[in-house]
């Protein structure tokens, strides 16, 4: 099944790298490939290890990954450069569109200025191919870094104004507002951490102690109607809370 999709993959990027969309060749009539199983294994473990780092903004393992499949032995494997030159094509081109998905903006000037697509399919050796994408993923990784300085400031105050006019839904929570905000649950959870300095779920629970605290003197409402109203759902998850927050119940804050 591996072998199958990697096969079937080749084929669609071939066809779209050389604009041949109305018909797509048959592999065996593009140039033979290695047919080793270990190939193809290693080539398909590593792309989808790419992919996965990529897809959550960790920059750091995608390097690792990526520096793995460059220094491998696959790339010496014998394999027709053309079709390396694709496969790598086409990591470079899943990064790229992965931006998207924790919504960085793209420059069309910057890619057009890096033009990897012609940078990568003109290369002419594996030793060329291999400098080559280092430096075309070197370059991507240092947009995405300024990139992300520069809008995640802003991002995260919507995220936590957000948290402030959502926290009475008590189904409010990470996976939910990384929904909202078309973004990776993990990346989210992890860029909320990094600039707040608090977890995400422990800055809503904060703001629901605070909200809660300000509807206590109001007699009129039980301990449990004001759980409800806070986003808590219960005294007894309330009162954790409070505890974390205030070292206290909230019934016993009511109290003094």
């Amino acid at each position: 099944i591996e072998k199958s999709f990697s096969e079937a993959m080749e084929l669609f990027q071939y066809a779209r790298i050389m604009n041949e969309d109305d018909s797509i060749l048959f592999y065996h009539n593009m140039a033979p490939a290695h047919t080793a199983d270990t190939d193809d294994y290693f080539w398909f473990k590593k792309e989808m290890q790419f992919m996965n780092c990529i897809n959550t903004a960790d920059y750091q393992n995608a390097a690792a990954v990526f520096s793995e499949i460059l220094d491998s032995e696959y790339l010496n494997s014998g394999l027709p450069l053309n079709l390396i030159n694709c496969r790598m094509l086409g990591l470079i081109n899943n990064m790229i569109n992965a931006l998207g998905k924790i919504r960085l903006t793209v420059d069309a000037d910057y890619f057009q200025r890096l033009d990897p697509w012609h940078a990568i399919l003109d290369c002419r050796s594996v030793p060329e191919l291999k400098r080559k994408s280092q430096e075309i993923f070197n370059s991507i990784n240092r947009y995405t870094e300024k990139q992300k300085s520069q809008s995640s400031l802003e991002r995260m105050t919507e995220i936590v104004q957000y948290l402030k006019e959502h926290y009475q839904d008590p189904n409010l929570c990470v996976t939910s507002a990384a929904e909202v905000f078309e973004l990776n649950p993990s990346y989210l959870s992890r860029i909320f951490k990094k600039l707040m300095g608090i977890g995400f779920s422990d800055y809503l629970q904060w703001v629901r102690v605070r909200e809660a605290e300000a509807l206590l003197p109001n007699k009129k409402l039980s301990i449990r109607e004001i759980s409800e109203l806070t986003g808590f759902g219960g005294v007894q998850t309330m009162n954790r809370a409070f505890k974390k927050h205030r070292g206290t119940t909230a019934g016993k804050m009511r109290r003094f």
